[in-house]
């Protein structure tokens, strides 16, 4: 058995193992070879901006725009109509007709 594979004959030889693995994906200082700690996240994170339109608004204004320039375009690239929105009734509603059912009966 080689000296590097010396920590394997011990118990916790596997934990040193894995530590020593692990030790290398992080980045260390160049000077003193340590491995670089923070104790939080850095402080100026970039912060990607919010989509400002949907890219089905977007395919919107390009067919717009291809009907203005007198293009030709094909129905089958036309979005599928949405369906309408069903909305159950409010709570409310349901307690106040089944009170009105009982109080008129």
């Amino acid at each position: 058995m080689g000296d590097e594979y010396a920590c394997c004959a011990f118990p916790s030889g596997w934990r040193m193992l894995t530590f020593f693995f692990l030790a290398q994906l992080f980045d260390r200082d160049t000077t003193t070879n340590e491995l670089l700690w923070f104790s939080g996240p850095p402080l100026d994170v970039a912060r990607t901006p919010a989509p400002r339109y949907s890219l089905d608004y977007l395919y919107h204004l390009a067919l717009e725009k291809k009907r203005q320039a007198g293009e030709q375009v094909d129905d089958a690239l036309l979005p599928a109509p949405k369906r309408p929105r069903i909305v159950p009734p409010a709570v409310s509603d349901i307690l106040q007709t089944v009170y009105g059912d009982i109080h008129h009966s």
